[in-house]
């Protein structure tokens, strides 16, 4: 998942890459690129809602999910919410909790 305020164009070499081998699902988080943007607020735990019924959706029981920065704080909520969908978590500078500023 894509930090903020980005969009998942940011992996878009990744993508290339690991599509070789690797069914890739690479969403953009409401309010961000090419998604709706419905009337806030936004949470967590809500983007971790909006993931596991995109999951659902796609027939993915379980991911290894790669979450940057904000990317990361969705993926510490998914996993807390949905700990049977996850396979692998890979984190990169982010922390358990968002930031509120």
């Amino acid at each position: 998942m894509h930090g903020y305020p980005l969009n998942k164009s940011m992996w878009d070499a990744q993508v290339a890459d690991l599509s070789k081998d690797f069914r890739v699902i690479v969403p953009d988080l409401r309010g961000h690129g090419e998604s709706d943007a419905p009337v806030g607020p936004y949470s967590m735990d809500l983007f971790a809602d909006d993931l596991r019924a995109l999951l659902d959706r796609t027939y993915v029981a379980k991911v290894d999910f790669c979450g940057l920065s904000m990317g990361g704080y969705l993926a510490f909520a998914f996993y807390r919410k949905y700990p049977d969908r996850v396979r692998k978590l890979i984190l990169a500078d982010t922390r358990p909790a968002a930031d509120f500023r």
